[in-house]
């Protein structure tokens, strides 16, 4: 369900004005003192603010840059599996299955293991998770086996408005909160046998700008049904998550500083890029922006799960270069 985005090389070219890393390190803002020649008058130099350190962990790179060898956090989870096995049974579509458990997956980082369980009676086949902690089941996945087109002779067929509104009814059992969600993607696929047009939705829950570990997808068809969804809760709790003031006592500068810097050192320490390129700049404009979701940590703690985009260009031809997208976690206390 969540994916580590694996470097992803595309070529760019356009003007920038940036925020940049020239040689691998960050350009510093200098602060200078300003005077005028006018009788006994100094204007003092401003004084910087102390800025919160952060440390920036790197992902996302297997033999990457030199740079990744510092603070690699590695997000792939392992499985173990419990004896005597546990039991929970589904109930899907109005039709409760008892899937037979296979094994817990155990992610390393994350505040989150998932009991799996999967149903397979030859016309249907289910695979489910069920939350360790909290017991509840936490996505579906189903795939109809034998479905055919006279199993929907007589249905009404909904338009795109009335499936999402029938999505967001049915999800409603697993997130109570779902129309405080924002309805990032709605794919439209054809051709499906049986039911011909299906939608693909991604719901998202947002702390003003900043994203939430808080997902759902949900595929439904043209008649209303729920082909499969998938949802992941990390932060349960969020108005009491926000009245906590937690984000009130991040150092945005500093955290913005400090993803931009560590990753342009992921390229500045590699020989190998570094012979072909000169410089460094992690991309801040309309089409590029870092972006950042909120991460619950096995630890219990607060991160910011980051995305970078690095352009690499040349001091021959500033102009023209490659993208690089960097996987960074940044621990916000």
């Amino acid at each position: 369900m969540k994916k580590i985005i694996s470097i992803i090389l595309t070529i760019i070219i356009a003007s920038l004005a940036l925020t940049s890393c020239d040689n691998g390190a960050m350009t510093a803002t200098s602060n200078t003192t300003s005077t005028t020649n006018t009788t006994a008058t100094t204007i003092k130099p401003t004084i910087p603010s102390v800025k919160k350190e952060y440390n920036v962990l790197v992902t996302g790179f297997s033999d990457g840059g030199g740079g990744a060898k510092k603070d690699y956090i590695d997000l792939d989870g392992g499985s173990k599996r419990k004896d005597p096995a546990p039991i929970a049974a589904l109930t899907f579509n109005g039709v409760t299955y008892n899937g037979k458990y296979s094994h817990t997956r155990v992610e390393k980082f994350y505040n989150i293991d998932r009991d799996v369980y999967t149903y397979d009676d030859g016309k249907i086949e289910i695979k489910y998770t069920v939350h360790e902690k909290s017991g509840k089941i936490d996505s579906v996945y189903t795939y109809l086996l034998k479905v055919n087109k006279e199993d929907y002779i007589g249905r009404r067929a909904y338009s795109k408005e009335d499936c999402i509104r029938l999505a967001k009814e049915y999800m409603k059992q697993y997130i109570p909160n779902i129309d405080e969600y924002i309805l990032e993607d709605c794919d439209e696929s054809t051709g499906h046998k049986g039911y011909n047009v299906a939608y693909h939705l991604k719901f998202r829950e947002y702390i003003g700008d900043l994203a939430l570990p808080n997902d759902a997808f949900v595929d439904i068809n043209m008649y209303g049904d729920i082909v499969s969804f998938d949802y992941y809760t990390a932060i349960e709790d969020v108005e009491a998550f926000k009245a906590s003031g937690y984000l009130e006592s991040v150092d945005w500068d500093s955290v913005t500083e400090a993803i931009n810097a560590r990753a342009c050192e992921v390229f500045a320490t590699d020989e190998n890029i570094r012979k072909r390129f000169d410089f460094f700049r992690v991309l801040n404009n309309d089409v590029f922006q870092t972006e950042k979701s909120l991460a619950r940590m096995a630890d219990g703690r607060y991160a910011l799960q980051c995305t970078a985009h690095v352009f690499l260009t040349t001091e021959e031809f500033p102009d023209l270069g490659t993208i690089y997208d960097v996987e960074l976690f940044l621990y916000l206390d």
